[in-house]
């Protein structure tokens, strides 16, 4: 369950026959290959995937390509709790030196340029696990 809980996609326990196995991962391939749009849509949060451009009722925000991609985790993933090191691992390159406090840095300027665009969704933070999209309908 932690796996599925972190990203993970499908699990088998074992033993398993083979004959899942493989009706698993055509069912994987299947949907790597399924058409995707080239935008996600939040209320009135949307980020384009092709010019990486983010808006809010239409109106354009600037993002560092950091926030952005943050933005784009957080989004792909509504309401699910995202740890720091999930983030971490999602928009840095292995081999770059982090500081500690580089995702809640970037997570709080997202917040403040979110909010001063009107953005109905807002960036949440899950004590002691990670941050999370609240797209309920009070957000």
């Amino acid at each position: 369950m932690r796996g599925l809980r972190a990203g993970a996609d499908d699990y088998l326990i074992k033993p398993f026959a083979l004959a899942e196995f493989l009706a698993r991962v055509e069912a994987l391939c299947r949907r790597s290959h399924e058409h995707k749009s080239p935008y996600i849509e939040i209320n009135n949060l949307r980020i384009e995937l092709d010019s990486l451009q983010a808006t809010v009722s239409g109106q354009g925000l600037n993002l560092l390509p950091r926030e952005f991609r943050i933005l784009q985790l957080l989004m792909l993933r509504p309401g699910k709790v995202l740890t720091r090191s999930y983030i971490e691992e999602h928009i840095y390159d292995e081999n770059k030196e982090l500081m500690s406090n580089v995702v809640e840095s970037a997570i709080s300027h997202l917040r403040k340029k979110l909010a001063q665009a009107g953005n109905h969704a807002r960036i949440e933070t899950k004590l002691g696990f990670g941050y999370y999209l609240d797209v309920s309908p009070s957000a």
